[in-house]
């Protein structure tokens, strides 16, 4: 897309969930009549302060202004999130088109309703005399609560480590590193150390800038600060060069930064420090063959019997708890939208078509998976705990289980936490799991088959 044509070409979601940019003839006849050199111009400032003036005016030119801020905006969505994409995308698990749902919602209309695309939201809340509208998109997406929401459960903290590093004190850091992935008192002691001196002297420059009227993102530590911040760190008696500095730092972020997607309830990407020994303790649980001379061994495999069994209940409990709580139509909405998704593997867009709604963030809002799943694993853990009090008795001494104990726990969330991994893998793109059954989740097979045993429920009418 040429640069000028993003004032008339506006981006928008089609049937598949990519990204197409439809141009808008009126809107293009209206920009090439006001601003002929618009392809030979480099100031979108003055064309977008111009435009914002008309829409301002309220008048005959305030509607065709809009829709053309609001398209030169749609681009700039649609550029953020293939940027997070190329940046995260591949190491956590996400496409572009699995953000688009979220920010890229406007289709032009110009009718009043309750429903306000992100695109408006960003063009009212815009002052030109305070930046460019590029920069204020970028940063509007970013802090985007559901994007937001959405890169947590991959994973993704989107704050630069000299922020992240900025609002963390010495206090705090010692609480996460003592408690998230421990480290040593020495190690934590001499991070404090690494983290005050960072503080006594980027948060001091950071201070004057501001005072000086200079803002905007954290950037990294320049030479010379580095260079003080090894000085500093030589009166506390440890001796680093600036470029060990500087390495520490951004190994101090990275704790801080899983910490924070952690307690947020995001998923991790861990790596083992023996490759050839990369399984969890699910994985042996799940998949290593039980020794059939050993009790617990007996019971690891009466275990695996009873996951499926407590999962499928685990199941019918929350869908039958979600559909009471939903009045009608919605509880039929619901079911056929479950049903849709993960056994047909049907985009939000598709599933809202086949049930009656209007939009693709009805069906999102509608079914609610993140908490769909957290709800299930809520009931499977309680229903898993009660099974194993139940038979490990049977299997085992007293002595195996209070060694066992130490081990059942970690085992259970962990084994729990791997099959709702793979269900949130599988809904991002459910049409590749729904092709070859087989290759589908645990999570997706059981909820299918209890969806298959509900009374068919045929699309709204």
């Amino acid at each position: 897309m040429s640069t000028a044509s993003r004032y008339w070409k506006l981006v928008k979601l089609d049937n598949t969930g990519r990204s197409r940019a439809q141009e808008l003839p009126a809107v293009k006849n209206f920009i090439l009549m006001h601003f002929p050199d618009i392809a030979d111009s480099a100031n979108n400032v003055a064309i977008q302060q111009q435009l914002m003036d008309w829409i301002q005016e309220s008048g005959p030119d305030s509607q065709l202004a809009e829709l053309s801020l609001r398209s030169f905006i749609s681009s700039q969505i649609e550029q953020v999130c293939i940027q997070l994409e190329m940046q995260f995308g591949e190491n956590h698990g996400f496409r572009r088109t699995d953000l688009f749902p979220f920010v890229l919602d406007d289709d032009g209309s110009t009718q009043p309703r309750a429903y306000k695309p992100l695109a408006k939201q960003i063009l009212e809340s815009f002052d030109p005399r305070r930046g460019s509208l590029s920069t204020w998109t970028v940063r509007l997406v970013k802090h985007h609560r559901e994007l937001n929401r959405f890169l947590l459960e991959c994973g993704v903290y989107l704050l630069s480590d000299w922020a992240i590093l900025n609002d963390t004190t010495p206090k705090k850091l010692e609480h996460i590193l003592s408690s998230y992935q421990p480290l040593t008192p020495g190690e934590i002691q001499q991070a404090q150390r690494i983290l005050e001196s960072y503080h006594a002297v980027y948060r001091r420059d950071r201070l004057q800038q501001r005072q000086a009227g200079v803002k905007g993102s954290c950037p990294q530590p320049t030479d010379e600060q580095l260079q003080e911040m090894a000085q500093w760190l030589q009166t506390e008696q440890i001796d680093l060069s600036p470029t060990a500095v500087l390495r520490q730092l951004r190994m101090i972020a990275d704790r801080i930064r899983q910490y924070r997607v952690w307690v947020k309830g995001g998923s991790l990407k861990t790596s083992s420090l023996d490759e050839g020994e990369n399984f969890t303790l699910a994985d042996r649980i799940a998949d290593k063959p039980p020794e059939e001379d050993s009790g617990a061994g007996q019971f690891l495999q009466v275990y695996r019997q009873g996951f499926t069994t407590s999962l499928q209940a685990a199941m019918q409990q929350v869908v039958a708890d979600r559909t009471t709580r939903l009045k009608a139509p919605k509880s039929t909405h619901f079911l056929q939208a479950l049903q849709l998704f993960h056994c047909q593997g049907l985009s939000m867009t598709e599933i809202a078509k086949q049930v009656g709604l209007q939009a693709q963030y009805q069906v999102t809002r509608l079914l609610n998976l993140k908490a769909l799943r957290e709800d299930i694993r809520h009931a499977l853990l309680n229903r898993l705990q009660a099974f194993v009090l139940e038979k490990a008795a049977q299997y085992v001494t007293p002595e195996e289980i209070q060694a066992l104990d130490r081990r059942i726990a970690e085992a259970l969330n962990e084994q729990i936490d791997k099959l709702m991994e793979e269900a949130a893998a599988q809904a991002q793109t459910p049409k590749d799991y729904v092709q070859d059954y087989a290759s589908g989740s645990l999570f997706a097979k059981t909820l299918c088959q209890h969806l298959d045993e509900l009374q068919p429920i045929g699309p709204s009418r």
